[in-house]
């Protein structure tokens, strides 16, 4: 039998609790105490409509007690895709919430480098969202255990670091480079023009140089884009000039 609160009402009750105006979703501990009293053969695998799965539930409300329980006791599959092909990993990244990261990294069969429907994988998703205090640590935690999931890019080909660009967070940046990061040529490129949009005219040269102006944004976008942009150069300028050399023969 599947858990499905939508179509069973005891199902329904073990996972919300009546207050005086309206249902409310039980607390960490006491929804995993009503987890308990279910019996053992309930399949916790299957998505069940608008409440997608458990595990999926308690992973988007930093429920690290029902998680663990979930994965520990219950043998709950960890990569199970719900809504937009979300998993547990997929929203517990994009929140920050790494003690989830970390139990759900325990599973020996998880997959952090699966794909939601626009082609994220958590990596992405943290990236792109993850708050600034927690961003390293599940950066570090994704990558120690799926290195190759710096490589993989969503739907548009955009890849984690250009993304980490984009969000001028310069420690990301560089972890992702340490890790092995490649930086292509349009990500250097969206570097270059990022810098330059933000620059202000030499006043010694005109229309020759420009130099940014003296704040705190302007500098930290300069050290990501001077990072990017010399990154790309070690990887592959030594190729571009082979293949302008090999076009002019």
């Amino acid at each position: 039998m599947k858990f499905s609160p939508t179509t069973n009402p005891e199902h329904l009750q073990v996972i919300i609790k009546p207050t005086l105006n309206k249902l409310i979703f039980k607390a960490d501990e006491e929804l995993t105490e009503s987890l308990k009293s279910l019996p053992k053969e309930i399949d916790f695998d299957v998505p069940d409509g608008d409440f997608n799965t458990i595990l999926y539930l308690a992973a988007a409300n930093n429920y690290i007690k029902t998680v663990s329980y979930l994965l520990s006791e219950r043998k709950v599959n960890p990569n199970i895709k719900v809504s937009e092909d979300l998993t547990a990993a997929h929203i517990a990244a994009a929140n920050g919430f790494i003690d989830i990261l970390e139990k759900l990294a325990s599973c020996d069969n998880i997959q952090f480098n699966e794909k939601d429907q626009y082609g994220e994988t958590p990596l992405f998703r943290a990236v792109g969202n993850a708050p600034d205090e927690k961003l390293l640590a599940i950066i570090r935690l994704i990558i120690n255990k799926d290195p190759s999931s710096i490589s993989v890019p969503n739907e548009d080909g955009v890849f984690p670091i250009e993304l980490a660009l984009q969000r001028q967070h310069v420690s990301a940046i560089y972890l992702l480079l340490e890790n092995g990061a490649d930086v292509n040529k349009r990500c250097s490129i969206t570097a270059a023009n990022m810098m330059m949009s933000q620059s202000i005219p030499s006043k010694q040269f005109v229309n020759t140089f420009v130099f940014f102006n003296d704040s705190v944004k302007h500098n930290n976008l300069r050290q990501c884009a001077k990072l990017i942009v010399e990154t790309y150069n070690k990887q592959h300028l030594a190729e571009d000039v082979t293949r302008n050399n090999t076009n002019s023969l």
